[in-house]
């Protein structure tokens, strides 16, 4: 019975904790709830269904409805290299498509050879996923602005968005 006791006064005495550490884990599910929901709303899931090629294009279609001139410089294992021009600033792009896993370094050491062989002034690499902590780390030794998977949907929805306020026919992206 004194076993039983004690086990109780613990309880009693982290209640509190427990159910601190419940909310906790409730808010952390309601936030991936909830990034899930806006990915999916941004169109993401289309991205994800695309092959490379659609994906480059789709890229290539944002830069360009956004006023941007683009040119294809090549393509690269699981993207392509483009050249992205903004008053008159030429920025080096890696479009990266992936199925699975993260982006390697390999994609960000190529758009920095890319930025220097064309003389550009900024690097990007704008993926539909995450980032190896290689590549974030070569990105921040290089000036590299690396764009993942929730920037492209963030990118995505104001570019539906415009699209929308336009009077345009829907956004098909697949298209």
């Amino acid at each position: 019975m004194d076993t039983i006791g004690s086990v109780l006064d613990v309880f009693l005495l982290a209640w509190p904790i427990w159910a601190a550490l419940g909310v906790l884990a409730l808010l952390r599910a309601a936030y991936y709830v909830a990034r899930l929901r806006r990915l999916a709303r941004a169109g993401i899931n289309d991205i994800d269904r695309m092959t490379v090629d659609e994906f480059t294009e789709c890229v290539v279609r944002i830069f360009d409805d956004l006023g941007h001139s683009v040119k294809s410089v090549s393509p690269q294992g699981d993207g392509s290299l483009l050249i992205v021009t903004v008053d008159g600033v030429r920025t080096a792009v890696h479009a990266e498509h992936r199925t699975k896993g993260n982006v390697p370094s390999t994609a960000v050491i190529a758009v920095v050879e890319t930025q220097t062989r064309c003389q550009c002034a900024d690097a990007m690499v704008i993926t539909n996923r995450q980032f190896t902590p290689k590549a974030r780390a070569i990105a921040r030794a290089n000036d590299v602005v690396l764009c993942n998977r929730d920037g492209l949907a963030l990118i995505l929805r104001e570019w539906q968005e415009n699209d929308a306020e336009q009077d345009e026919e829907p956004l098909d992206l697949a298209a």
